[in-house]
C-alpha cells in the first residue's frame, strides 16, 4: 500500500505543477498581449499623422482617435497567412495657436475659461467651434469664434486697438496773406498758427502807410465842427492796419477753419485845397475799432491755401487770400 500511495501523491503533485505552469504561461502571454496593444495605441496616439503598419496573428485592426482615445474603425479577419495592413489614421482633434499685435502677453479665454497668454498653443482640442476672447490692459477686448478642424491648427493673429488715443502731433502753420477791399484798399501780412485738433493763431495785415490828419470831415465836405472845406481833386490817401488772433480747428484731414477778433483801423483822407499837408479824415470811408475775421485753410501735403473775410466795425471789409507751409 505504501508504494502505491507514494506514487499517487507524486502523480498528483506533477499534475498540480503542470496546471500551475500552464496558468502562469497563459497569464504571462495575456500580459504581454495587453502591453503590446497599449504600446501600439500609445505610439499611434502620439503619431496620428503617420501611417501605422500593424501585423497581428489572427486579426488586424485600424484605429481612429476620438475625444478620449481610439476606437476600432474596423476589423479584418485573416486566415493562417500573416497579412500586413497599412492604416491611415484620421484624427478627431486639432490645435489652436493664438497671437496678438502690437503686443503679446494678452490673456486668452476659451469658452469663458482662461487658458493662458499670447503667444498661446493649445493641447489637443475636440473638433467644434469655440468662443475665444483676448484681453489686455489698455486695449479693447476682442471676441470671436474659432472653428477647430480635424488634424489642422488654426492660427489667428488678433490686432488689438489701444484704449489710449495716440497724441496728435502739433502742427505749425506759416502763411503770407493779402487783403482786398473797397476803394482799392489792399493790405499784406502774414499768419502763424499752432494746432493739433484744436489750436490758435495770430495774424497781421497792413498797407504799411500812415497818415497824419488835422481833422475829420464827411462826404459833404463838412468838418465835425460844421465848417466847410474844399479838398484838392484827386489828392487822397489811405492807410490800413489789422491785428487779429483767435481759435483754429482741424475740421478734416486736409481742412482747417479759423475765427478771431482784434483791432483794426482803416483811414481814408482828403487833402485840403491850397495846402500841402492838411489832411482830413473822411469818416464815411474810415473805420477804427474791433476787427473780426473768419476763414478756412486747405492743406495740400506740405503746402497751404487760405481764404477768408475780415471786417472792421462791420463798416470796412476785406476778403483775404494766402499761401503757406505746414510742418
Amino acid at each position: 500500500m505504501a508504494p502505491a500511495a507514494v506514487a499517487a501523491a507524486i502523480a498528483m503533485l506533477l499534475i498540480i505543477l503542470g496546471v500551475s505552469e500552464y496558468m502562469r504561461l497563459v497569464i504571462t502571454a495575456a500580459g504581454i498581449k495587453d502591453a503590446m496593444e497599449s504600446a501600439v495605441v500609445s505610439v499611434v496616439n502620439d503619431n496620428y499623422n503617420e501611417v501605422y503598419h500593424g501585423v497581428r496573428e489572427g486579426y488586424a485592426a485600424g484605429y481612429e482617435p476620438d475625444d478620449t482615445g481610439f476606437t476600432d474603425a474596423g476589423v479584418i479577419k485573416l486566415g493562417n497567412t500573416p497579412v500586413t495592413k497599412s492604416v491611415a489614421l484620421k484624427p478627431k482633434f486639432g490645435y489652436m495657436e493664438i497671437f496678438s499685435l502690437p503686443e503679446q502677453d494678452a490673456d486668452v479665454y476659451i469658452d469663458s475659461v482662461r487658458v493662458g497668454k499670447t503667444p498661446y498653443r493649445s493641447d489637443r482640442m475636440g473638433i467644434k467651434e469655440y468662443k475665444v476672447r483676448i484681453e489686455k490692459q489698455t486695449y479693447f477686448p476682442i471676441d470671436t469664434v474659432l472653428n477647430v478642424t480635424a488634424g489642422e491648427t488654426v492660427r489667428p493673429t488678433f490686432h488689438m486697438i489701444s484704449t489710449i488715443k495716440p497724441k496728435v502731433p502739433m502742427n505749425t502753420l506759416i502763411m503770407v496773406q493779402a487783403g482786398f477791399g473797397g476803394g482799392g484798399q489792399t493790405s499784406f501780412g502774414g499768419m502763424i498758427g499752432f494746432t493739433r485738433t484744436n489750436g490758435f493763431y495770430a495774424a497781421f495785415r497792413s498797407d504799411f502807410n500812415s497818415i497824419k490828419t488835422v481833422g475829420e470831415c464827411d462826404d459833404n465836405q463838412k468838418t465835425t465842427e460844421g465848417a466847410s472845406i474844399i479838398y484838392e481833386p484827386g489828392r487822397t490817401e489811405k492807410s490800413y492796419l489789422c491785428i487779429t488772433a483767435g481759435y483754429m480747428r482741424r475740421l478734416a484731414k486736409p481742412l482747417y477753419g479759423y475765427a478771431g477778433v482784434g483791432y483794426g483801423n482803416r483811414t481814408f483822407a482828403w487833402l485840403e485845397a491850397d495846402t500841402e499837408d492838411n489832411w482830413y479824415k473822411n469818416t464815411d470811408h474810415s473805420a477804427s475799432g474791433v476787427a473780426a475775421e473768419i476763414g478756412a485753410i486747405l492743406r495740400l501735403k506740405g503746402f497751404l491755401l487760405s481764404a477768408g473775410f475780415n471786417t472792421i466795425n462791420f463798416k470796412q471789409h476785406q476778403v483775404t487770400a494766402g499761401v503757406g507751409i505746414i510742418f
